[in-house]
Parts: C-alpha cells; sequence; structure tokens
C-alpha cells in the first residue's frame, strides 16, 4: 500500500532500497571524480622520473648541457613542461561550467574524457618539445574539465 505524500514507485521500498538506489545513480560521477585525482596525482608524481630519463633529456633536447655535459632541456624548458599541465587545468576548470550548461553533463564529461585523450595522444606521439608542450596543455584542459564537471 502507498504511503501518503510518496510517489507510488518510491512508496514500495524499503529506506535502505531507496538509499541504495540513489547511491548507484551516484557511482558514476565519484567513480570520474576518484579517476581524475588519480590522474592528477599521477602525472605529479611521474613528470620528474620522465624528466630524468636520458632518452627523453636527448630525444627533447634543444642544445642545452646539464651540469655532467649531457644533452637535456634547460631548468625555464624544465619548468614549462612540469607547470603547463597545471595552466591547462586552470582554464579546464574556467570553461567546464559553460561546457555542461551548454551541452548537458553526460556528454560534456565525455567531451573532456576525448580533449584528455587528445593531450596524451599529442604527448606520445611528439618527438620536439613544443609538440610535447602542447600535448601537456590539453591534457591538463581535458583534466580541469573533468574536474570540475565531477565534482
Amino acid at each position: 500500500m502507498a504511503k501518503p505524500g510518496l510517489p507510488l514507485s518510491l512508496a514500495s521500498l524499503s529506506p535502505l532500497e531507496v538509499s541504495s538506489s540513489g547511491m548507484l545513480m551516484t557511482l558514476p560521477s565519484e567513480m570520474c571524480l576518484a579517476l581524475t585525482d588519480i590522474r592528477n596525482s599521477y602525472d605529479t608524481g611521474t613528470i620528474s622520473g620522465i624528466l630524468a630519463m636520458p632518452y627523453w633529456q636527448v630525444l627533447f633536447s634543444t642544445g642545452y648541457r646539464n651540469a655532467k655535459g649531457n644533452l637535456d632541456v634547460s631548468p625555464s624548458q624544465t619548468s614549462a613542461v612540469v607547470s603547463i599541465l597545471s595552466a591547462g587545468t586552470f582554464f579546464g576548470a574556467l570553461a567546464s561550467g559553460f561546457m555542461a550548461d551548454i551541452t548537458g553533463r553526460k556528454l560534456a564529461l565525455m567531451l573532456s574524457t576525448i580533449v584528455f585523450t587528445f593531450g596524451v595522444i599529442l604527448q606520445t606521439a611528439s618527438v620536439a618539445l613544443p609538440l610535447f608542450l602542447a600535448g601537456r596543455f590539453f591534457a591538463g584542459l581535458g583534466v580541469g574539465l573533468l574536474s570540475a564537471q565531477s565534482k
């Protein structure tokens, strides 16, 4: 029998069933938030290791030589590689609300994932510093969009 004031579908459910169905509806956004936070932490932990790899230093060198005399990227280029992701994240967070308003939240999350993936593809395909920096920016843009949209 339906309880007064409740929709018929919710009236037949126990309080435990109502709360668990609500948790299931929010699970995708919580998973997206967790994966975005993992991505931020993962990048912060690995970029320093990538910058220290001799193969990466030689491949992306612009002629600068480090204290050991080996080809490397300059300190200002290193700081650009590290910080450009945060710049992308900043602009992504600013644009996320507009994007979600125009396309809707689900489509905005899907498009943001495509932006992030595009940034990763650019980083993977790069053989010179400018394309690597562009990839870092787009990856950060995607992370900023996802972070703000999934909260």
